[in-house]
């Protein structure tokens, strides 16, 4: 192809990518905009967030107890009495008739059965409560860098 009408092709494919793309950028700025931006963090005043001094403050990470639920599903058992009948004695046939006609119903005599048992799996969902830690980050100064949180005790039983 000669290389005018090469890029008379390549003006129309800008044209018509311009024309595509356009409009989802202006979607994408509309929903930026629309979106609520992160808000600062609090206190930002350059004061220490534990005691209030002006001396030496500074951003640390600063660990929190914290207690997350979490849902489990737990399996387990139980025994389930069933009946199992024995051989039943056949006693004869006696007729019996309704809107159809007449048909044959056979007589049975019961005889003995014995009880078994069955398992069963039983699902119950638990919920439960799992320490962890979460860090904030927060302006201290140096007296209250220094010193360190107060460690829980573990339970050794």
């Amino acid at each position: 192809m000669e290389p005018f009408v090469l890029a008379r092709h390549r003006q129309q494919i800008a044209v018509v990518l311009a024309l595509l793309v356009l409009p989802l950028v202006a979607v994408g700025l509309a929903a930026e905009e629309a979106t609520p931006k992160a808000a600062p963090p609090s206190n930002t005043d350059g004061r220490c967030d534990h005691c209030g001094s002006c001396t030496g403050v500074r951003k640390v990470c600063v660990p929190k107890d914290v207690v997350r639920e979490k849902k489990t599903v737990c399996w387990s058992s139980k025994e389930v009495p069933h009946c199992i009948p024995g051989r039943s004695i056949h006693c004869g046939t006696r007729c019996e008739s309704d809107e159809c006609g007449c048909y044959k119903v056979d007589i049975w005599q019961p005889t003995c059965a014995r009880v078994i048992s069955k398992t069963e799996p039983v699902k119950r969902e638990v919920t439960r409560k799992i320490p962890g830690i979460e860090w904030n980050v927060e302006e201290r100064c140096a007296g209250c860098r220094g010193q360190r949180r107060s460690e829980p005790a573990c339970d050794a039983g």
